[in-house]
C-alpha cells in the first residue's frame, strides 16, 4: 500500500512527517511521490494562521476520494471538523502504523515517549534535528501549545547519536528545531548553550542552522551565541520574532521581553559576529494595537534593518486568549499597516551593500546555495558541494535572504 504525506507548517512539522514515514517504511509501506500515486494521504497539518488551514480544507476536499488520515496541530484545536477522519496528535507519532492498519481511530492523548529516531532526511544535504518540542511560553494569539505541550528536551546524547549516524551517511547541514531552540534544556537542568557546544565538537565538516529562539533567550545568551555563530560550524543566522515593537503589545501577547532585549541583542550580534543574517517575524494588528504601537513596531524595523523580516496579519485562533480581546483590528487596518512595512523591508533590502566579498557556499538543494550567513542564492554545482564565491555589485540581486 502506497502512502503519501502532505505537510504544512514549520521544520518541526517537516521532522515529524519523516518520522511517521520512517515508521511506515519499515513495516513495508511505499512512499508515493504525489497524492495521485497514494493509497492513503496523511495530511500534517499547521494551525499557527487562518490561510495554512484554509489551504489545508481545500487540499483535504480536493482530495475526498482518497483514504486521508489528519495529523499535526490542528487535531488539538479542530477535532470536531474532522469527525470523520482518522485522527493522530503530534506527541503520539509511534502510532501511526496502527493508525494506517486501521487498529485504531484516533491517538490524540498526552504521550510522553520522546521519539528521537536515527535519519530525518529531507534530502541527500540536510538532516532536521528536533532538539526538544513545546516550549515555556504562554503566548496569547498562539495555538501550537495546545498541540505540543509543555517542554521536554530531548537528551543531549541521543541528539549527538543522530547527527553521529548523519555525518557517517555524508549529511552536510543540521536544522536543530524546536518550538523554541531557547528554551532548551531548562526542564534538564541543562541549556542551549551546553548543546551547542557538544555539537562542534563532532569531527566533521557541516554547517548547523539554529532554529527560533526567543528574544528573551537570545538576550540571555547573546556573549555565547556570537561565540558560536563565529565558529566555522555554525550558520551565521539567527532568527528571533520579535512579533511587535511595542512594548504594551508584547505585554498584550505575553512574550515576557521588551524590544530593548532584541534591539541590544541585534546590535551586539552585529558588533561581534561579520555579515551576520538576523530574521525576525512581526504580527500586524494584535487586539489592542493602535496607530502609535504599529508606529513603534515600524520604527523599530527601520533603525535595526533585519535581514529577513516575516509579516504575518493576526488571526483569531481557537482557545487563544487574545481571541477573546476586545479592540479587534480591521482587516483594512492590518492591510494597510502590512503593505507599509513590507515596503520599509524592501527598501532595505535594496540598500543592502555589507555582505560584499569573498565568501563560502554549501549546495543544499537543487539550484541553489546558502553562503556562510545563510543567505541563498542560485548555483549551478553539485548537490553537497561547498565552495568559494565571491560577491559584488554585479551579482547582488541574487544575493538575497528568503525564507
Amino acid at each position: 500500500m502506497n502512502f503519501f504525506i502532505k505537510t504544512y507548517g514549520c521544520s518541526h512539522n517537516q521532522a515529524d512527517s519523516l518520522v511517521m514515514s520512517n515508521l511506515l517504511k519499515t513495516q513495508g509501506y511505499l512512499e508515493a511521490t504525489n497524492e495521485n500515486e497514494a493509497d492513503i494521504i496523511i495530511v500534517n497539518t499547521c494551525t499557527v494562521k487562518t490561510p495554512t488551514e484554509q489551504k489545508i480544507k481545500r487540499y483535504i476536499q480536493d482530495n475526498k476520494s482518497k483514504k486521508i488520515i489528519i495529523a499535526g496541530c490542528m487535531t488539538a484545536t479542530h477535532k470536531e471538523l474532522f469527525k470523520n477522519y482518522s485522527l493522530i496528535g503530534c506527541n503520539n507519532l509511534l502510532d501511526i502504523v496502527k493508525i494506517v492498519k486501521g487498529e485504531m481511530k484516533e491517538s490524540l492523548k498526552e504521550n510522553n515517549s520522546k521519539i528521537q529516531l536515527l535519519s530525518l532526511s529531507k534530502n541527500e544535504v540536510i538532516e532536521i534535528v528536533p532538539i526538544s518540542k513545546g516550549c515555556l511560553g504562554n503566548c496569547t494569539y498562539c495555538a501550537t501549545k495546545f498541540a505540543r505541550g509543555k517542554l521536554q528536551s530531548y537528551e543531549i546524547k541521543d541528539i549527538l547519536i543522530q547527527i553521529k549516524l548523519a555525518l557517517k551517511n555524508n549529511k552536510k547541514e543540521f536544522w536543530l528545531t524546536a518550538e523554541d531552540t531557547g528554551c532548551y534544556g531548562l526542564d534538564k537542568g541543562s541549556n542551549l548553550i551546553k548543546l551547542l557546544n557538544e555539537i562542534i565538537k563532532l569531527p566533521g565538516v557541516f554547517k548547523i542552522r539554529l532554529g527560533m529562539i526567543n528574544p528573551k533567550y537570545a538576550a540571555l545568551y547573546k556573549k555565547e551565541l556570537a561565540e558560536l555563530l563565529n565558529n566555522e560550524h555554525f550558520f551565521k543566522f539567527i532568527h528571533m520574532p520579535i512579533q511587535s515593537g511595542s512594548d504594551k503589545v508584547l505585554k498584550l501577547m505575553n512574550r515576557y521581553y521588551i524590544k530593548k532585549d532584541f534591539s541590544e541583542t541585534i546590535n551586539y550580534l552585529r558588533e561581534q559576529v561579520k555579515n551576520v543574517t538576523i530574521a525576525t517575524d512581526i504580527i500586524i494588528g494584535f487586539p489592542g494595537e493602535t496607530k502609535e504601537d504599529f508606529q513603534e513596531t515600524y520604527n523599530l524595523i527601520e533603525q535595526t534593518k533585519p535581514e529577513v523580516v516575516n509579516i504575518s496579519k493576526y488571526w483569531n485562533r481557537p482557545f487563544t486568549e487574545s481571541s477573546k480581546m476586545n479592540e479587534q483590528i480591521s482587516s483594512e487596518d492590518k492591510k494597510a499597516r502590512a503593505i507599509k512595512l513590507m515596503d520599509l523591508h524592501r527598501k532595505h533590502i535594496s540598500q543592502l551593500k555589507r555582505k560584499l566579498g569573498k565568501d563560502y557556499a554549501l549546495v543544499d538543494e537543487e539550484g541553489h546555495a546558502r553562503t556562510s550567513n545563510y543567505t541563498r542564492i542560485n548555483s549551478t554545482k553539485k548537490l553537497g558541494e561547498y565552495y568559494k564565491i565571491n560577491i559584488t555589485k554585479n551579482n547582488l540581486e541574487i544575493f538575497r535572504t528568503r525564507k
